[in-house]
Order: structure tokens, then sequence, then C-alpha cells
């Protein structure tokens, strides 16, 4: 359960992070569009204006070499956009790893448990061995002076023969 919800976050951040490309790249080429439309308007103009004043010249290639710089220019900040839009993603990548390692801890923890209980019991069980082990111990004798039992801890435990 706990996978699927991990799935199903990481495609959606997939997703995001791919619509956040697509929309960045959209509005670069929409505002090359614009840029483009302007120039080719003030050439239009330019062209349409009484060149009365203008000497007769040598034909300008400075739009064709100003267009094709501005179309390297903007497919150079389309490449930047999506270059900064993966670096985003990766970094939302990079805090899902935190998410996994604590959810996994938490899984551990739950299964260790039952585990942890059997080793403390088994602690208390080797305590009472211990405090057995190390407890004072009293010989006890009858008449004669045979040995016939010892006491531990207050319980007499009888020596068999």
């Amino acid at each position: 359960m706990a996978e699927d919800a991990k799935q199903q976050l990481k495609q959606q951040l997939q997703q995001a992070g791919e619509h956040i490309k697509g929309m960045e790249a959209d509005r670069s080429i929409q505002a090359a569009e614009v840029q483009i439309k302007m120039m080719e308007a003030e050439t239009k103009r330019m062209q349409l204006a009484p060149q009365e004043s203008a000497p007769a010249v040598a034909p300008d290639h400075s739009f064709d070499q100003w267009k094709a710089q501005f179309e390297a220019d903007v497919k150079m900040q389309l490449e930047d956009k999506q270059q900064e839009g993966a670096e985003r993603l990766e970094l939302i990548k990079q805090r899902e790893p935190a998410i996994i390692a604590q959810e996994m801890a938490e899984q551990l923890q739950q299964q260790l448990a039952p585990v942890m209980e059997q080793v403390q019991a088994l602690a208390q069980g080797n305590e009472v061995i211990r405090a057995h082990q190390v407890a004072p111990r009293k010989k006890i004798r009858d008449a004669s002076g045979k040995l016939v039992a010892v006491e531990i801890n207050g319980a007499q435990v009888p020596i068999g023969e």
C-alpha cells in the first residue's frame, strides 16, 4: 500500500515536472514569435516608408543576421529553461529518498517490536538466573553432621543420596 502511494507520488512529480518544462518552453517560444513579428512589422514599415532620404546602398543583411542570432538566443534560452526544470525535478526527487528512508525505518521498527520484546524477556530471565547463581548459600546438616540440604534465597534444596 505504501509502495503504491510512493509510486503514485513519483509519477505525479514526474508529470508536474514535464508540465512545467512544457509551459516554460511554450512561453519562450511565444515570446520569440512576438519579437519576430515585431521585427517583421518594422521591416515592412521601413520598406513602405519613402526612401527619399536614404541614399541608394547595397542591401542590408543585418536583419537576417539579427534573426539568426535571435533564433540561436531563443534556442539557448529554451535549453536553459529545460535544464532548470530538470534541476528542479532532481531536487524534488532528492527529497523523496528521505521520505522513503523514514517509511522504511517505521516499517523496520514495527517488524522488530516483537523481537525486541522477546530479547527483553530473555534478558529478564537471564537476570533471574544470574541472581540465583550469585545468591549466598547456607548448608543445612542433620544431627550427625551430614549435609542434607542447601538454602538458597530462603528456599531449601534437598541433596539426594
